[in-house]
């Protein structure tokens, strides 16, 4: 203990029940290779790094069945950051809550196109979007054809009362 006291060794290996009797100044990471049983621990562990106002690190490597725990873990205040290994590289990768977070795409449609689209999600035939975004794109056409020949007729109507 002396010894990485005086930081003869730049990295230090400790199991949980270890870690826990270990205060080194200067911890700037700490590698959890997996995550305990009880969360106390995890926060007793990760509370190594960044003390007295430095900054610190912590990786923690688990598992998709884990997702519960990291989930009680982010609820009791440690935040996560997603990162994947690629070509031995840790790269930033999406968020794993990304579903919840989701915005729904606002797109403009009437409310016959809203209808045909209930209708036709409900049925779940192959090809139902497609025919929903085609006939979202004809009823756009056809309101602004539409539209075009209205601003035409007040255009001429205008023209014909300047005259």
């Amino acid at each position: 203990m002396k010894q990485i006291g005086e930081l003869k060794y730049q990295y230090v290996v400790a199991t949980d029940l270890a870690s826990r009797g270990i205060d080194i100044d200067g911890v700037s990471l700490v590698i959890n290779a997996e995550l305990p049983k009880d969360n106390e621990f995890f926060i007793h562990r990760v509370g190594r790094t960044g003390r007295n106002g430095q900054s610190g690190t912590a990786i923690t490597l688990y598992e998709p069945g884990q997702e519960a725990q990291i989930a009680e873990l982010e609820h009791m205040g440690v935040h996560f950051t997603p990162k994947a290994l690629k070509n031995g590289e840790l790269v930033d990768t999406y968020d794993r809550n990304r579903r919840i977070h989701r915005q729904k795409k606002a797109t403009p449609v009437s409310g016959k196109i809203a209808g045909m689209a209930a209708k036709e999600a409900k049925k779940k035939m192959p090809g139902y979007k497609k025919k929903i975004r085609k006939a979202a794109e004809k009823e756009a056409w056809f309101n602004n054809r539409v539209e075009k020949r209205n601003s035409a007729r007040s255009a001429r109507k205008a023209k014909k009362t300047q005259q």
